[in-house]
């Protein structure tokens, strides 16, 4: 047998044992002999076949002759392809002399493997002269994720300096300049590229509709299409999908549709096909994605986990859990494994509900069984859902028993502990998290907090939070944390302080917020203004007209309370009235098995 049949059929191989069955066949007649190709392939086998990163450097170390650099090379990629970072980067070490190409694997294995700070170091101890257009879009991508924009800056002006114009590195500036909402830079690097490749196209969508400009992203699918610059790849379309589901609109989304079949091969993408799935259950157009579901997941089979989870969420997003749960019954009917995705989409429903808790833990049930609830994304799903039900214990628990966490992890166990009145121990949990490496708290974290100090009347705690969140951490507040301060300081009767707050950014958060304070102190006065600024905001509400009627009787303005709430009468508002769960009996069903 050829070495180049060997090599082939070694990128075809299904499993390890296969992977290891050719090893035995290439040493049986001596091609092993030196670094070649073949040992290239064989190594890269191993790595993709989930094997020890001890046997790949075994078999990369004994062959006799001393490896050429394109063999370190290929090892350090392979290694790094397969998340075993600790062994690529001893053989990196190891490496008598780098080359241009080792240094942008180095470079990049870091930054696709979540360590941007580790891609950065590399990137700095590199020679200016060995930066490569891989190299140095790897090292825009760690900064971005470490959402350094001077950094990016820094960068930009060092492939300007090299002169290098080349389309990846286009791509990442795009993205890195989309990703921090600078969307007219971005635009303005994408307009600078010669020829924009795909990747540009799809990163320059893909900000837009993150920033919240969809008609953006579409206008620039139309443009990408008509120009025929280049030809869009999945990434695009479903980007593209996306942006019609966001701004729900069904005329276009199917002209995409039929876009999408014109141009797909025999077995549709997976990722384009969740897309479509998505973009008719948003559109309000419930039948039309589950005849979608059930002729895309007949061409794909047990590939189509991903078109299980978009139907499940569509189900749950319109309003119909009982045909959510339906679905998640018959994704194992048809032997369907759900996976971290499908719990992510399922726990949410036991939250919204008090008499789904019991599914909810089945659910958790299901995934310790299955190795799942050490997935962040489990994790997270499951602090949320018991957060939300008021079982604060049990997720103390989860907490307690994940393995990492991150910022989301960190806010949903502060929010938690806020809403259900254990204010001093969301604060301690925050401090917590303040002092965890690689955490920085953002806008919803100091929400979290600030309400939970508003609930906890620890006022001067709350303004001391601030204070260094904004400070220290370099946090800008948002309308929401305005809304939350304000609250904070009316509950405490503070409401000159709170009506300063509400000023400066001025919503129906904030004003709400300072309303029902002028309600419990009984300011008239200041209550019967802010009503008026509130109503420029909310023309047809019906909270706050309500509220300031409360306070005109409760303040024995009888005749205005009278006079106020006539006048609701006469608009037709109805106040819509809260509701609370009350469990009071459960009839057991199993959703997992």
């Amino acid at each position: 047998m050829a070495s180049s049949s060997l090599r082939d059929l070694l990128r075809r191989c299904d499993t390890l044992l296969h992977a290891q069955a050719l090893h035995a066949a290439a040493s049986k007649r001596g091609l092993l002999s030196a670094h070649t190709p073949l040992s290239a392939a064989l190594l890269a086998a191993y790595c993709a076949r989930r094997a020890p990163p001890s046997t790949a450097l075994h078999l990369f170390h004994d062959l006799p002759s001393p490896p050429p650099p394109r063999s370190w090379n290929a090892a350090i990629s392979a290694l790094f392809r397969a998340a075993h970072c600790t062994a690529a980067h001893s053989l990196f070490d190891e490496m008598p002399s780098r080359t241009p190409v080792s240094w942008a694997a180095a470079v990049a294995g870091n930054a696709q493997n979540c360590r941007p700070a580790r891609a950065l170091l590399v990137f700095r101890a590199m020679a200016p002269l060995d930066t490569t257009p891989q190299s140095l879009s790897a090292a825009i991508a760690a900064a971005t994720a470490l959402l350094d924009r001077r950094l990016v800056a820094l960068l930009h002006a060092r492939a300007a300096k090299l002169g290098l114009h080349d389309p990846f590195v286009g791509s990442a500036l795009v993205h890195a300049y989309g990703s921090s909402a600078d969307l007219p830079l971005a635009r303005q690097v994408f307009d600078e590229m010669p020829h924009p490749c795909v990747v540009a196209w799809s990163s320059l969508m893909g900000s837009f509709l993150r920033q919240g400009r969809p008609s953006l992203a579409l206008a620039l699918f139309r443009e990408m299409v008509c120009t025929g610059a280049v030809a869009p790849n999945e990434f695009t379309l479903a980007t593209a999908l996306s942006a019609c589901a966001r701004v729900q609109d069904l005329a276009a989304g199917e002209q995409l549709h039929a876009f999408v079949i014109r141009r797909r091969g025999r077995v549709p993408d997976v990722f384009v096909s969740s897309a479509l799935i998505d973009m008719y259950c948003k559109s309000g157009s419930l039948g039309r994605a589950a005849a979608v579901f059930e002729l895309e997941f007949r061409a794909l089979g047990k590939k189509g986990i991903p078109l299980w989870n978009t139907i499940i969420a569509g189900y749950a997003g319109g309003g119909r859990v009982r045909d959510a749960w339906g679905a998640v019954r018959a994704m194992g009917a048809a032997a369907v494994q759900p996976n971290a995705v499908t719990l992510a989409v399922v726990l949410p429903l036991c939250a919204a509900a008090g008499q789904l808790l019991r599914a909810g833990k089945e659910a958790h049930c299901f995934a310790i069984r299955m190795g799942l609830s050490r997935e962040i994304l489990v994790g997270n799903s499951l602090l949320d859902m018991y957060c939300k039900c008021g079982e604060l214990s049990s997720a103390a628990t989860v907490f307690d028993m994940m393995p990492e966490r991150n910022r989301i992890s960190w806010t949903a166990i502060i929010n938690g502990h806020g809403r259900h009145g254990s204010a001093a121990e969301a604060v301690r949990l925050f401090r917590r998290m303040a002092a965890e490496p690689g955490i920085r708290p953002d806008e919803v974290t100091l929400v979290a907090v600030i309400s939970a100090c508003g609930h906890g009347g620890l006022v001067e705690e709350g303004l001391g939070l601030v204070k260094e969140l904004t400070e220290v951490h370099g946090l800008v507040l948002t309308k929401e944390a305005h809304g939350a301060m304000v609250d904070l300081l009316a509950r405490a009767g503070r409401l000159a302080e709170a009506a300063r707050w509400a000023a400066m950014a001025p919503g129906k958060s904030a004003l709400g917020a300072l309303l029902s304070g002028c309600r419990i102190y009984g300011e008239v006065n200041r209550g019967e203004s802010t009503a008026r600024r509130l109503a420029a905001f909310e023309p047809d509400g019906t909270g706050f007209p309500s509220l300031l009627s409360s306070i005109y009787a409760e303040n024995g303005m009888v005749d205005r309370a009278v006079g106020l709430r006539a006048a609701m009468s006469l608009k037709a508002h109805h106040k819509i009235r809260g509701c609370s769960w009350l469990e009071t009996a459960v009839k057991q069903s199993n959703h997992f098995k």
